[in-house]
């Protein structure tokens, strides 16, 4: 075989097995990683103060302080932007919804500020005139909740626990 002929062998061949793993390694290892199955959660937002005073403003109450530390930023990582809301129109949207009684279901109380869910139509509520957080079984206040909290922060630290096992 000439030498001309071996380069180009060589050639084609790193072209056909090594480019494929230079490409899964380097392109989709990184700026691809967030399409597949285990994909890495995108970071949540950041809620700004004036977002904060427009959920208070619409909804009519006063959020509890630890709950606004979370939305202003002091999110820790393993608390997604699905199990606690980081878009100040969807938090009044859904508010208003069970306030207004969605899908034939009892009205929730003023004080109920929805902060998110599990994806399963089960939200959590901020009770904001004692700032107990509550599971609710799909969204329904007649019934007993799936999961009480004491404190906002009882329930980040629930969440903790859940996350982790």
């Amino acid at each position: 075989m000439s030498p001309i002929s071996s380069f180009l062998l060589v050639v084609v061949g790193f072209l056909l097995f090594a480019v494929p793993i230079f490409y899964f390694i380097f392109f989709k290892g990184s700026a691809g990683a967030n399409k597949g199955v285990n994909a890495i959660p995108e970071s949540p937002r950041i809620v700004d103060l004036e977002q904060v005073r427009k959920i208070q403003a619409e909804l009519g109450v006063t959020l509890p302080p630890r709950y606004i530390a979370v939305l202003l930023g002091d999110r820790p990582d393993f608390l997604d932007s699905t199990a606690v809301l980081d878009d100040a129109r969807q938090i009044i949207d859904f508010t208003l919804k069970y306030r207004y009684g969605a899908y034939g279901l009892p009205s929730w109380p003023n004080s109920y500020v929805y902060i998110g869910d599990e994806a399963d139509a089960c939200p959590y509520v901020i009770d904001c005139e004692n700032g107990n957080v509550l599971r609710l079984d799909k969204g329904n206040i007649s019934i007993n909740p799936l999961a009480d909290f004491e404190t906002f922060d009882n329930f980040v630290e629930a969440y903790r626990e859940v996350m982790e096992e």
